[in-house]
């Protein structure tokens, strides 16, 4: 998480806001329907691929990887980098995106794995 506002106000209402920064846009919420729909991860050029060919995403992948971090930021994805260049980024749905508005009422965050069994 950055930490431009981590020194101005409390940690519980800059964990909030990058919760609610982290789905602000909707494009957000279609990459988590698709990461539901594919077992929570997955590569971000399978993602790039689904968005251009089932919702006419037209943005490059910089947009693309700006909503990612934006999403990471808010504790939505984890963004795995590989140590080797032949190997694809991932991204993992670390936590159901309603359960993550949940949380903002004060309850934890429950991720999508053990939110299925």
């Amino acid at each position: 998480m950055p930490f431009e506002y981590e020194d101005l106000y409390p940690a519980d209402a800059v964990r909030k806001a990058y919760a609610c920064m982290g789905l602000a846009h909707p494009v957000r919420w279609v990459v988590v329907g698709i990461l539901r729909e594919h077992r929570n991860r997955m590569a971000v050029a399978d993602l790039m691929e689904i968005l251009r060919r089932d919702y006419d995403y037209r943005q490059n992948y910089a947009r693309l990887a700006h909503h990612l971090r934006k999403m990471e930021d808010g504790g939505i994805i984890k963004i795995h980098h590989p140590q080797s260049r032949k190997k694809l980024i991932e991204v993992e749905l670390m936590c159901d995106a309603d359960l993550k508005l949940k949380s903002l009422k004060g309850e934890e965050c429950v991720d999508a794995e053990s939110e299925n069994k």
